[in-house]
């Protein structure tokens, strides 16, 4: 099983374990498998090979993802523009009034509830670069994550933003609920709905004004 140098990204083999010049390149930089689990050389005399050290982070994928055109072209836009951009994210909050008026039940403001001061700020992410590991090896894979550099963990003020683009089918209940759990821990989940061919729907838009 050939070996990643995570540094150099040089490939490592059993065989040149006791070559020294190759082992002392291996000692220099962390050592992965095409499994994703730390390991280390092993010159075992009888059988040289790389001793694993950690379990892979990535090891088992929960839920599916979407192949579109529509869904690839709507998450590289949105990746694209919170990269070069402010963010700010404003939901519906609608009025608790009681009323037969039929015009008046869906009457709502806008509230903030995410403003990145500086696109600089945020680090933008998406599908495989920015997996969410969880307890056994499992794994998610948001369309788009994003986070502040300048906090150590999510918190309020620099949440962790994930973006899920939904176009032909809903997360399915596994991933929903893990989902679920990492907002009540610092992250903002976003949910964009689209209809083949758009970039945006009638429960999500997606505008810039003056780089925001």
């Amino acid at each position: 099983m050939p070996i990643a140098g995570l540094n150099s990204k040089r490939t490592y083999t059993e065989e040149q374990i006791f070559n020294g010049l190759i082992y002392a390149q291996m000692k220099a930089e962390p050592l992965s498998n095409d499994e994703g689990d730390l390991v280390v050389p092993a010159r075992n005399k009888k059988r040289p090979h790389f001793r694993r050290i950690g379990d892979a982070t990535f090891r088992t994928l929960i839920g599916s993802t979407e192949t579109g055109s529509t869904h690839k072209n709507v998450v590289s836009w949105l990746k694209k523009s919170h990269q070069v951009n402010r963010v700010r994210v404003v939901t519906w909050v609608f009025e608790e009034i009681e009323t037969s008026d039929s015009s008046k039940q869906n009457d709502h403001e806008e509230q903030v509830i995410f403003f990145s001061d500086s696109p600089t700020q945020y680090r933008w992410f998406s599908e495989n670069e920015c997996r969410i590991a969880f307890e056994g090896g499992n794994c998610i894979v948001p369309d788009i994550a994003g986070r502040d550099l300048t906090a150590f963990s999510p918190s309020a003020g620099h949440e962790s933003i994930i973006v899920e683009v939904i176009q032909t089918h809903y997360p399915d209940q596994n991933t929903f609920f893990r989902l679920l759990s990492l907002s009540e821990v610092g992250y903002l989940v976003i949910f964009h709905f689209v209809a083949p061919g758009k970039s945006d729907s009638t429960f999500n838009r997606c505008k810039i004004e003056n780089n925001i």
